[in-house]
C-alpha cells in the first residue's frame, strides 16, 4: 500500500533542457506529459504517487540535478493527506511561477448534536 502523494514539478525551460536523459525518464515516469506550458517554463502534476524521494534512486537523482542549478528556477511541492505538515520533499523556490503553486493544508472536525 505505502503513503500516496499528489506531486506538482514546475520548472523554467532552460532547466528542463539541462537536465540529463535519466531525470527526464524520471519526469515522464511519474508525470507523463506536461499538464501546461508556458513561453516560461513547464508544468508537471501527478496525484496518488508513491513520492520517496529520498529512497527511490531516481528521485534521488532527480532532487540532486535540481539542486545543483538555480534554486528560483523550479519548484517541486509534494501533499501528503496523511502527513499534512510534512514539507521535507518540497524543494526550490520558483515563487514567482505563472501557476502560482501553493500548498493549502486543512483538518477540521465536524459533528451533529444528536
Amino acid at each position: 500500500m505505502g503513503t500516496r502523494s499528489d506531486v506538482v514539478l514546475c520548472m523554467k525551460n532552460k532547466v528542463y533542457q539541462e537536465l540529463s536523459a535519466k531525470s527526464k525518464a524520471t519526469i515522464e515516469e511519474y508525470f507523463g506529459d506536461f499538464e501546461n506550458r508556458t513561453e516560461e517554463g513547464l508544468l508537471f502534476a501527478t496525484h496518488d504517487v508513491k513520492w520517496y524521494h529520498n529512497c527511490y534512486g531516481d528521485l534521488i537523482q532527480l532532487y540532486s540535478e535540481l539542486s545543483d542549478g538555480e534554486h528560483e528556477d523550479f519548484l517541486i511541492m509534494v501533499a501528503t493527506p496523511e502527513y499534512p505538515d510534512d514539507n521535507d520533499a518540497d524543494i526550490g523556490c520558483w515563487d514567482d511561477n505563472p501557476w502560482d503553486i501553493t500548498k493549502e493544508v486543512s483538518v477540521t472536525l465536524e459533528w451533529s448534536p444528536r
